[in-house]
């Protein structure tokens, strides 16, 4: 059987089992299930009942946002959102050299 417990440096522990079924799921009032965490720590957003292939599953639209830090190895794979003047951009911190890293363009908006 799984045991949950809790500590504080974790909010949720499981231990023990054979756990298939999702370790946490978070519902509506109308008991809906809005997210859930499986058992191979895989993130499902409005998910519903599937089964979760990927380590972030979402059904809808994600929004991202301007990230200004220094591209670097730890923000590799990030993507941001940005808006100067009449352009709007998305952009990608990649590797472009050994060791070194900066936000490429993937598209362009101008109006």
């Amino acid at each position: 059987a799984a045991i949950l417990y809790s500590l504080q440096s974790e909010c949720l522990r499981v231990s023990g089992g054979a756990n298939t079924n999702p370790i946490q799921t978070w519902r509506n009032t109308s008991d809906v299930i809005l997210s859930k965490i499986d058992s191979s720590g895989r993130l499902g957003i409005q998910t519903g009942t599937s089964n979760l292939v990927s380590a972030l599953t979402v059904n809808g639209g994600i929004q991202i946002a301007n990230d200004a830090a220094t591209p670097s190895s730890t923000k590799a794979g990030t993507l941001r959102y940005r808006v100067s003047g009449n352009n709007s951009y998305v952009d990608m911190c990649m590797e472009i050299g050994a060791g070194l890293y900066q936000w490429v363009n993937i598209i362009t908006n101008n109006w």
